[in-house]
């Protein structure tokens, strides 16, 4: 009997058994969609917790922009008006004249537009720069109340509130306050404030340093673009802010319909940790699949039979390698076209590395299978091995995660140095040979020392 008869035999075996094909093929599958779903990633499909909502409140009081006391640097403007209520010059006119009755300088009926215009756009911009931001979706609430609500039912994450005497303190801001730093304490001297559920939590204090960078942006023009100095360094930031104030009142933009995108980036690692994983659980199927022939008096038939050990050796090794492969080709290519999962920029170099990971998780199969002695023994050990190795090596934790003695002490584990080949070949732009050489190499050398002790124990074996 030659060792390729052994191997036949075995692979109809293992197409019988449903539960290994079960354990092999869909089990890992079932594990990498399961993660999937929990992160959000699947079919391109995104949860929703993924997007942040931000409210926009607009308080600002625009009819007193160039009132009486528009001039006074204190804290009395508390009046608030809709951002798209329009005053007409009538108002403007009276305001004007009870400014000239107190003796304070008015601000005419052209320029009164002008300033709430760009009142309006700072807002606006603000929105806008937010809404391009990734992840992230804004929509304006009409009433500090209501963005109370909002936030408390949870339509909203967090709320961006300009107060009524946003523009007023931002028109009092000299060029000094913004390049001395005056405003890094956060808006609240600018009157702008954060409504959230829990305000000292990671996604208010996200909300908080995003407003912050997108109005200190915004306002920077404005405050600067008032003094003839510092148009001489900004012309051309100061052209585009008088264009801009120029040109019809802003709007805010329709936020674009996000495209579905299949991003395959978390399972880099999710794929390839629950493969590796999964490939050594051939241990467990090899110690039964032996163990079942010497209970059944097989093993020791094969043993008189006129068979060279080491082709009794091959004839019983070969069908778990030929299953390791076909698990592994079948865990990426569905991968690939269920989860996106990408192949790196060399996936031709994948190959040897699936063949090594391969060899030596059935090298170990035969050195397990020659050890246990009972059905009981190989649930116990054989199991708490590959479940031990796969925990040491990262295949439940990106082992950039695991502490540096940790990660040193995983290379004893050849599931350690698949998963470094395989890091190599899927993230980076341009994997470096070497690693994935030396990596094949250690698994090769995994596998022939599982193998010469598993053949040493196989002579014992009755």
């Amino acid at each position: 009997m030659k060792s390729w008869e052994i191997t036949k035999k075995d692979i109809r075996l293992l197409v019988r058994d449903v539960r290994a094909l079960f354990v092999l093929l869909v089990l890992p599958l079932v594990f990498i969609t399961i993660i999937g779903l929990t992160m959000g990633k699947l079919f391109g499909w995104r949860n929703t917790n993924q997007i942040l909502r931000i409210g926009v409140v607009n308080s600002i009081a625009y009819d007193q922009i160039g009132g009486p006391g528009w001039d006074d640097d204190d804290e009395s403007a508390k009046a608030g008006a809709s951002m798209n209520t329009a005053k007409t010059d009538d108002t403007d006119s009276k305001a004007g004249t009870a400014a000239k009755a107190n003796g304070e300088p008015a601000m005419d009926a052209e320029e009164k537009i002008r300033q709430k215009e760009i009142a309006h756009n700072i807002v606006i911009k603000v929105i806008n720069q937010l809404q391009k931001r990734s992840g992230f979706e804004v929509a304006e609430i009409l009433t500090p109340e209501q963005a109370q609500i909002e936030v408390k039912n949870a339509t909203v994450q967090a709320a961006i509130v300009f107060g009524p005497s946003f523009f007023r303190k931002v028109s009092h801001l000299t060029p000094a306050d913004i390049l001395d730093g005056q405003l890094k304490e956060g808006l609240e001297p600018l009157d702008v404030s954060l409504m959230a559920v829990d305000p000292d939590s990671s996604t208010a204090s996200l909300v908080q340093q995003l407003a912050y960078s997108e109005i200190f942006k915004t306002i920077v023009p404005a405050v600067m673009c008032r003094y003839s100095l510092h148009r001489r360094f900004m012309s051309n930031t100061c052209g585009a802010f008088d264009a801009e104030s120029d040109a019809p009142i802003m709007k805010v933009e329709a936020s674009k319909p996000r495209p579905i995108v299949r991003d395959g980036d978390v399972y880099k690692a999710i794929v390839p940790s629950y493969t590796v994983f999964f490939v050594f659980f051939l241990v467990n199927f090899m110690a039964r699949s032996v163990l079942h022939e010497r209970e059944l008096g097989t093993l020791r038939r094969l043993r008189i039979a006129p068979v060279q050990p080491i082709a009794l050796l091959a004839g019983k090794t070969f069908p778990f390698l030929f299953i390791s492969l076909i698990q592994t080709a079948v865990l990426f290519v569905c991968g690939r076209l269920i989860f996106a999962f990408s192949w790196g920029t060399q996936p031709l170099m994948l190959i040897p590395v699936i063949i090594a990971t391969s060899m030596a998780a059935t090298a170990l199969g035969l050195l397990v299978a020659t050890l246990v002695r009972s059905e009981s023994q190989v649930s116990a050990y054989a199991t708490i091995l590959v479940i031990t190795m796969g925990g040491i090596s990262g295949c439940f934790t990106p082992r950039q995660w695991l502490p540096d003695a940790m990660r040193e002490f995983s290379l004893t584990t050849p599931h350690a140095w698949s998963l470094i080949a395989y890091e190599e070949l899927l993230t980076k732009a341009v994997p470096d040979p070497r690693v994935v050489f030396e990596s094949c190499a250690m698994l090769v050398a995994f596998a022939v020392v599982f193998f010469i002790a598993g053949s040493i124990r196989f002579r014992t074996v009755e």
